[in-house]
């Protein structure tokens, strides 16, 4: 047996079964590699695993930076990807104030799971924030937050509409079924 500084660590022997396991617990993306189990008879006996840790990523669908005029709808988007089970949840914040859409009129969430995203990986997860109207106060840091995954964030900026004629627009790229394509446009 071995002995390791790192607790997550823990090798244990299943009785009558002549079975060693060896437990990580709060695996880690450092963790990956080949693990070695020896066991010290004449010839020597071993065997190898190789341990590959997978690390789900929350990604945005479109631009981190979004520019709608005032009035309008804004669709915000991410995507978790690389997890071994879809997120039970996903959170979305307007700054660090958790949104509860049944308090927003015109504001709702939507989770998709385990349809093909813009890579046609059906093993991912869609959450949606929708706001069906926007306001100038609605400006500011969204952050999707899934319960498996790191968090996200991006950027809303509503632009009254006095602004002048002038307009830069990025395109944020075709969104999830591929139906719409979204345009946002800033204001200058």
């Amino acid at each position: 047996m071995t002995f390791i500084a790192d607790e997550r660590f823990q090798s244990f022997y299943v009785e009558n079964s002549g079975v060693w396991t060896l437990q990580i617990k709060y695996v880690q993306a450092r963790d990956a590699g080949i693990y070695e189990c020896q066991v010290s008879t004449e010839p020597k006996i071993s065997a190898r695993v190789h341990l590959h840790v997978v690390v789900p990523r929350t990604e945005l669908i479109g631009d981190s930076d979004r520019y709608v005029k005032a009035g309008s709808a804004v669709i915000l988007r991410c995507v978790v990807r690389g997890a071994l089970e879809p997120p039970s949840y996903i959170i979305w914040y307007h700054g660090t104030q958790q949104i509860f859409t049944e308090n927003r009129r015109g504001w709702k969430t939507q989770l998709e799971r385990g349809a093909p995203d813009l890579d046609g990986d059906i093993h991912s997860t869609i959450g949606s924030l929708i706001i069906e109207s926007t306001r100038k106060k609605d400006s500011g840091n969204y952050s999707c937050s899934p319960s498996n995954s790191p968090p996200i964030t991006v950027s809303l900026h509503v632009i009254n509409g006095e602004s002048s004629a002038s307009a830069v627009t990025s395109s944020a790229g075709s969104l999830f079924d591929g139906e719409y394509e979204f345009n946002s446009i800033c204001l200058v």
